[in-house]
């Protein structure tokens, strides 16, 4: 016959109530917390795969920045990329901290920007051994040789509010092509 004495017996039965309520509060804990944490804004407008080559002459151009501007979306939304080696621009679009891939349809006006590339830049670790004299004067030889330097991107593309480009962008896959060459010489 098994015998347990009252002292093991309240033991075991302790041990299993607190397992039991150890389980019961981690089970509430998930529940709580399920679906907690930030949310994107419901005004968030659907996105859908938006990609943009941009080229000079004809060839691809690499480190433009795109932006899409509109004032038919929320304030506050944001639609940019970077070109890569081929020239693509893959679109995301930023709205309340959140990003996603692609653009809302809407039409747009299309800015796009690149900074003159100096062949003589110095690595991060030369320029951190620099003094404060020879850091200040390496910075203006720069803006002087940028100032000199012709535009990778014509001025008039840089900003939203001069750019001639406008876009409709419906969500069914197109690409907008431009080659910016194309506006060296705005009409006048």
């Amino acid at each position: 016959m098994l015998r347990i004495t009252v002292k093991r017996a309240r033991r075991i039965i302790m041990r299993e109530m607190i397992q039991r309520l150890s389980c019961i509060l981690l089970g509430i804990a998930v529940l709580l917390s399920w679906g907690c944490g930030p949310r994107p804004p419901g005004d968030y407008p659907k996105t859908f795969p938006c990609s943009i080559l941009i080229t000079k002459s004809g060839v691809p151009l690499e480190g433009a920045t795109v932006t899409l501007s509109t004032t038919t979306l929320p304030a506050g939304l944001v639609c940019t990329a970077i070109t890569n080696d081929a020239g693509i621009a893959d679109v995301t679009t930023l709205y309340a901290n959140f990003s996603r891939n692609g653009a809302p349809r809407a039409d747009y006006v299309v800015a796009v920007f690149k900074e003159p590339y100096l062949p003589d830049e110095k690595s991060k670790a030369e320029i951190a051994s620099l003094s404060y004299t020879e850091f200040n004067a390496y910075q203006a030889k720069r803006q002087k040789q940028k100032a000199a330097m012709p535009l990778p991107v014509p001025k008039v593309l840089h900003s939203p509010v001069t750019s001639p480009i406008d876009w409709s962008f419906t969500g069914t896959g197109e690409r907008l092509t431009i080659d910016v060459d194309e506006y060296a010489n705005p009409a006048k």
